[in-house]
Parts: structure tokens; sequence; C-alpha cells
């Protein structure tokens, strides 16, 4: 997966985090709120003349608390904004992913073998036609 998702995702690619505050919400629940932060995402690209966004979410269950790790194309935007934009808790931006470190963070995302667990990650339409499917 890393090789595939390297073709995709150039340097200056987003390493987003998102997180919930109080009460995490169930797996199903969690979904349907990446999906709808895709949406608005998606809105905000296309209002600042962005390409199309690309994106790998992987939703993450740590200690019973969901939350989601997402590789999107680059864009500018301040943490500020994303975490408004998220609108359900913190939304940190972790950093500009360079090519050197690109590898590396590819196995962080995908250390809980995503291979296993399809139902856990999210993929842009955009990245499946271009790689021909995780």
């Amino acid at each position: 997966m890393e090789k595939k998702l390297e073709k995709v995702f150039k340097e200056g690619a987003l390493l987003i985090t998102l997180t919930y505050k109080g009460e995490p919400p169930s797996e199903k629940v969690a979904n349907k709120e990446i999906h709808k932060f895709l949406l608005r995402l998606k809105h905000q690209r296309r209002e600042k003349g962005l390409c199309a966004l690309k994106y790998f979410v992987i939703n993450e269950i740590k200690n019973t608390r969901v939350h989601h790790h997402l590789l999107i194309n680059p864009m500018d935007v301040s943490q500020a904004k994303m975490t408004e934009l998220w609108g359900h808790g913190r939304a940190k931006i972790d950093k500009s992913i360079k090519k050197e470190d690109f590898q590396a963070m590819v196995r962080y995302l995908t250390k809980e073998d995503v291979n296993r667990q399809p139902e856990r990650w999210i993929v842009s339409k955009n990245i499946k036609r271009y790689m021909g499917g995780i």
C-alpha cells in the first residue's frame, strides 16, 4: 500500500488527525461524521479554486475512542480553519509531508494492518481510479 499511496500523494501532502471532544461516538456515527467532513473540505477546496480533493482516511480506535487520520493533497489551511470545518473536537495538522518522510508516515497510518480491516479506511474515488483500486 505504501508504494500506491506514494504514487498519488506528492511532497506537501497534509497529515491531519481529527478527534472528538466529550463522549466518543460509535464507529457507525464516526463514519458518517468523517464523510460529512470530507464534503465540507471538498467545498472549501472548490471555493479556493484548488484541484479536487484526494484523500486516504484511517478510522482508528484506541481505548474505545475513535479518531481519524487523513492524508490529503496539499492546500493552504490553518489549524483553526480545519478545526472549524471538523466541528467535533480537535483537528491537528501534523505536518506537510516531505518525500523522505513519506514511507514512515504511511507505515504509521497503516499500523493496524488496514488490509485486514478495510471497513476502517476510506479512499477518494480519484485515487482508486488512478491506482486501479487499493
